[in-house]
């Protein structure tokens, strides 16, 4: 099957993953549930599959817009 870039994009995140405590799942948010100060990785997975090989993330902290924050692709 060729894929074209007309074709949608779907990115799925869950920022507390399937609630299993011992088990991180690629779409989720670690830490789950982060504090002020804490390193965040943001997980994500992509359908249809590796189509997208970089990201941007934009956020917001407190309710102001802050810079994007550009990142790529992992392999599982």
């Amino acid at each position: 099957m060729t894929k074209t870039a007309s074709q949608s994009l779907t990115i799925l995140h869950a920022p507390h993953g399937a609630g299993a405590h011992y088990f991180v799942e690629m779409e989720e948010r670690v830490p789950r549930d982060p504090v002020g100060g804490d390193m965040v990785t943001i997980g994500f997975l992509t359908k249809p599959g590796n189509r997208g090989a970089e990201v941007a993330l934009h956020w917001v902290r407190n309710g102001r817009q802050q810079p994007p924050i550009g990142g790529r692709a992992l392999a599982r």
